[in-house]
């Protein structure tokens, strides 16, 4: 190969694109001169990704993926990189020859996140339907790399409290989620992860391990309705799950009444609760006598526990928007992903600060 992509024209390709067009790129460059240069596919990908401000690249390879031991090759593949972790890999990967060693694709999907791809995938051409399994299953197949600089997915720490309990307390009032006690959440505060951007946390979910029986507790999952449909409850699912493989667990288990297609969906079958661990059969069987015991006390009847009343009303709360077009008059609040007609306006030079409000 002869030359490196200087420049994209991103403008011709978006027009192309806006009119259904499907945009096919040779690996042929040319100077300013006119000389032609052969460059890399990979690297025309990953020019041409950043460039476009795509949502995601795909990469269809001759391997399977990213392994979680990259010096193991029976080791299992790792669905789900985030962007620090695959820096922190391939700086201690050697530098790659051929299209088969591991640092050759990821080297191109870690470029891709740092210039503004959230996603980047490495696909097996050899699977049949690998794109579409990608794309449409929870699992995925292969390798994707996320940049989560815009929504950071991280665990919680004691900081996060206060905004958990906002993000919780309008599904336990509906009985969506069982309450939690401040001083429940601030002792357990490490098992949790959240969705955090701009200092407000708008997803988060805990993970009870029980080490003895190898299985976990997925626990309090919760997306605040001003974001749900946007995705965000599988990436917390995928970050659950990547947390019981480190610590060694097989299976993990939820605990639902409202939500059980949601996780069925998911990969998750129903089962009885005898096959709960014996902590937990033993902390539920616990709670429920308690329960049943102020119920006595009180004299009260599950049918008292299950009314209504007619009388309360519920408040729904919206976030005022950060950013407005005043051409269109669209807006957005700042939190998810960008809309599309803010980022075809940052493509074409203008800054955010020009639309804020």
């Amino acid at each position: 190969h002869s030359g490196l992509v200087r420049r994209v024209d991103a403008a011709a390709i978006r027009r192309a694109i806006d009119i259904g067009a499907l945009v096919l790129l040779s690996p042929f460059g040319f100077s300013p001169t006119g000389e032609a240069f052969n460059l890399t596919m990979e690297d025309v990908a990953t020019s041409t990704a950043i460039a476009l401000r795509a949502d995601k690249l795909l990469f269809l390879t001759e391997v399977p993926g990213i392994r979680e031991n990259p010096q193991d090759a029976e080791a299992a593949i790792d669905t789900e990189l985030a962007l620090a972790d695959a820096k922190r890999m391939l700086a201690n990967l050697p530098a790659p020859s051929q299209p088969s060693d591991t640092a050759f694709y990821l080297q191109h999907c870690v470029r891709a996140c740092e210039g503004g791809v959230e996603r980047s995938h490495i696909l097996p051409f050899a699977t049949d339907g690998a794109l579409l399994l990608e794309v449409f299953t929870h699992d995925g197949i292969g390798t994707m790399v996320v940049d989560e600089k815009l929504e950071s997915l991280r665990e919680a720490t004691a900081d996060d409290v206060g905004g958990i309990l906002q993000l919780i307390e309008p599904f336990e009032r509906d009985g969506t989620l069982v309450r939690r006690e401040r001083t429940e959440i601030e002792r357990d505060i490490a098992n949790y992860t959240v969705i955090e951007h701009d200092g407000i946390i708008f997803g988060c979910a805990a993970l009870y391990p029980y080490a003895e029986a190898r299985t976990g507790e997925m626990a309090a999952l919760t997306v605040s309705s001003l974001v749900q449909g946007q995705g965000d409850g599988e990436r917390i699912l995928k970050r659950i799950e990547q947390r019981a493989k480190s610590m060694g667990l097989d299976s993990i288990f939820v605990l639902s009444t409202r939500t059980m297609h949601w996780f069925i969906k998911r990969g998750f079958v129903s089962v009885d609760p005898d096959r709960l661990p014996e902590a937990q059969r033993a902390e539920r069987a616990g709670a429920v006598a308690q329960v049943r015991a102020i119920m006595a006390e009180h004299g009260l009847t599950l049918a008292d526990l299950s009314a209504k009343s007619a009388a309360t009303k519920r408040t729904s709360t919206k976030v005022a928007p950060k950013y407005r077009d005043a051409a269109t008059g669209n807006t957005w609040t700042g939190r998810g992903l960008q809309p599309k007609w803010l980022k075809l306006a940052l493509a074409s030079g203008k800054q955010i600060g020009d639309f804020a409000i």
